[in-house]
């Protein structure tokens, strides 16, 4: 499987900062093997700022296997803009007081453009679906949601921020190995 230029580019800048987020206090010094892998399937995704809360929502499932059940991911959390805004780690399909297993998934929303992807498109998103796998190994699925895609809606004391773009799509995926 050849995997597409712009996931193996996201896979590279975003490589070692993600082995960071997902093991705090590792060093990035060993070589990275990237590798492609069949693409995520997310659906039913929505995300919105909710009007007068201070609060913004994200939700959606994805698929990393065709033959498993889709995970649901969510995240209510803060927000002072009325706008969506970066979120961090957050794990899905179970609840944070649930151990973990080998086979986490885990989201985040980063603010476009940012370090990892310096050239994107100023008011867009990266979403990222990360699989961990083991302490040296994950999947990550990238999707890039376009400022066109998270419009302002709203009269001028109403006005937030709503995703209208597609609900279903497809984030390209690459396995990342760090190691020899």
């Amino acid at each position: 499987m050849r995997l597409p230029t712009e996931a193996v580019l996201q896979a590279m800048a975003l490589s070692s900062r993600g082995l960071d987020a997902v093991n705090p206090g590792t060093t990035n010094s060993l070589a990275h093997h990237i590798t492609a892998i069949p693409n995520f399937n997310v659906t039913q995704f929505r995300a919105a700022a909710v009007i007068d809360s201070n609060r913004a929502f994200i939700n959606f499932n994805v698929v990393y296997d065709k033959h498993l059940p889709a995970i649901y991911c969510s995240h209510f959390g803060d927000n002072f803009a009325d706008g969506l805004t970066n979120v961090e780690k957050v794990i899905c399909g179970r609840s944070e007081n649930s151990p973990p297993t080998d086979h986490d998934i885990w989201f985040s929303l980063t603010s476009l453009p940012s370090k990892a992807q310096p050239d994107a498109e100023p008011g867009s998103f990266g979403l990222r679906i990360v699989r961990q796998i083991d302490e040296l190994t994950f999947d990550q699925a990238m999707h890039t949601i376009k400022e066109a895609d998270v419009p302002w809606v709203g009269p001028d004391d109403m006005r937030h921020q709503v995703y209208e773009g597609p609900q279903n799509f497809t984030a390209p995926a690459a396995r990342i190995k760090r190691g020899n």
